[in-house]
């Protein structure tokens, strides 16, 4: 007797299965800019009824996922690199969230992508999601660990961040926030006090002249001072992480990343990152050779990385 096997593998990925993202633009299943195709469009719209968009999302999500199952992707899924073999499962909780719900900045850093007009992009309204999550939660839709990603914009300039991220941290959730940390978030140390969160902050520069010429604004003192209290009460070397975006001939002389991970030290950070700049990448990345130098260059910063008693991943 033939029995169907429930296991059959298909292409999907995680995002399509368990995911879901507030963006600007609407509710998709994954955060749009890490999809293949950048003109992906949003799985439902915000149309000022919690209800209704929720009702309409996870409709979609459901039919998107037995297509997925049939061979049938949409056609912006079918080329996108987070696609994977997957096994046949009932489970539908969600297990990632991302909030990219602002575009607001309290920066301008050069090398961001909302920097060609970010006065146009300052007066861009939020786009409200604090509903929304306490209706996943209160309808068991998200997993007790699931991952949360606060992005933007400055998610701390969101009207809604310190009693969404409250929300989520209460209900156990991981959290990530990406954060200048001009502004002091009283919601942000608590979550780093607990444990089980962290936040990015990508500093980029170990002193004043050189942090306003990357950002636009004057808050370097500021940043440092509040990095301080957020260290002050970490848990895990994870809990805080500087970042440093590799900008060639802006801020990628050795002395300058030297003064960076003093100030790292200093502020008592544990763990730091690099990253090339993605715009400066984009336009060199058919010169293999130049991109290559710089690639080693930042494995390079290893050594002094272990120097200043700091981590990298």
């Amino acid at each position: 007797m033939f029995l169907f096997n429930k296991y059959k593998e298909y292409y999907s990925c995680e995002h399509l299965e368990h995911g879901i993202c507030f963006d600007m633009q609407g509710i998709y299943h994954c955060c749009p800019y890490m999809n293949a195709n950048s003109n992906i469009a949003p799985i439902s719209s915000y149309s000022g009824n919690v209800d209704k968009d929720y009702k309409d999302f996870f409709k979609k999500k459901l039919q998107d996922v037995k297509n997925a199952k049939k061979s049938k992707l949409r056609e912006t899924c079918k080329k996108c690199f987070q696609l994977k073999k997957m096994l046949n499962s009932d489970n539908k909780e969600i297990r990632t969230i991302n909030i990219f719900a602002n575009k607001t900045c309290n920066a301008d850093c050069i090398y961001c992508s909302s920097h060609i007009d970010r006065e146009y992009f300052n007066s861009m309204q939020d786009r409200p999601v604090f509903a929304y999550i306490e209706k996943l939660i209160k309808e068991n839709r998200i997993c007790k660990n699931c991952n949360i990603l606060f992005a933007g914009g400055e998610p701390t300039l969101h009207f809604e961040f310190e009693k969404t991220l409250t929300l989520l941290l209460n209900y156990g959730a991981f959290i990530r926030v990406n954060t200048s940390a001009i502004k002091y978030s009283q919601a942000i140390e608590t979550a780093i006090r607990n444990g089980n969160s962290c936040i990015v902050v990508s500093l980029d520069s170990g002193n004043p002249e050189l942090y306003k010429a990357i950002k636009n604004v004057d808050k370097f003192y500021n940043v440092v001072e509040n990095l301080k209290k957020y260290c002050s009460v970490i848990n895990t070397v994870n809990s805080v992480i500087l970042k440093y975006v590799v900008i060639p001939e802006v801020n990628d002389e050795d002395k300058y990343v030297l003064e960076f991970l003093q100030v790292a030290r200093d502020v008592g950070c544990k763990k730091v990152c690099f990253d090339l700049d993605y715009n400066w990448y984009v336009k060199n990345r058919d010169n293999e050779n130049l991109v290559s130098s710089y690639n080693s260059k930042i494995m390079g910063y290893k050594d002094k990385i272990k120097d200043f008693g700091l981590l990298c991943p």
